[in-house]
């Protein structure tokens, strides 16, 4: 554990941790295991501070050589290229963004700050969408937003 903690807090542009580094890595992986003989995967993302260039560096390096003291993580991906967009001249971000909006709501309606109709349904309708592997820490509420067991 004294490893792993020293790791995330390392000089590698990753000293916090942070959700969207692992949503981003699990959609890659996601997309590497359905292309694996059709080419590699690229990313558009919205620009933002986070995705700096060194985290970037990073993200590539944790993904061909995964930690090597976890077992239970997967194979190597390698990922094509990495690029950044603004939302207001790529319709897939801002269809990317609408999709973030409702994952928002469904986690709001899971923890209890929002219990109107809306909520409701979004949160049934981005079941399909989460994946396993995501980060939560309550049963009750991955239930909720899953309705499947923890």
């Amino acid at each position: 554990m004294d490893y792993f903690i020293a790791h995330v807090r390392g000089s590698d542009g990753l000293g916090h941790l942070q959700p969207l580094i692992p949503a981003i890595v699990e959609n890659i992986r996601y997309w590497d295991r359905r292309l694996r003989h059709e080419g590699q995967v690229m990313v558009l993302h919205d620009r933002q501070n986070l995705l700096s260039d060194a985290v970037i560096t990073q993200l590539r390096r944790a993904m061909r050589d995964p930690f090597p003291l976890l077992s239970i993580m997967p194979p190597p991906t390698v990922l094509g290229a990495f690029l950044r967009g603004e939302s207001k001249t790529h319709p897939s971000i801002q269809l990317a963004d609408l999709v973030a909006g409702a994952g928002r709501v469904a986690g709001e309606y899971a923890t209890g700050r929002r219990t109107d109709d809306v909520a409701k349904q979004l949160t049934q309708a981005m079941r399909p969408v989460v994946a396993p592997g995501s980060l939560w820490g309550d049963p009750r509420t991955w239930k909720v937003l899953t309705d499947m067991p923890f």
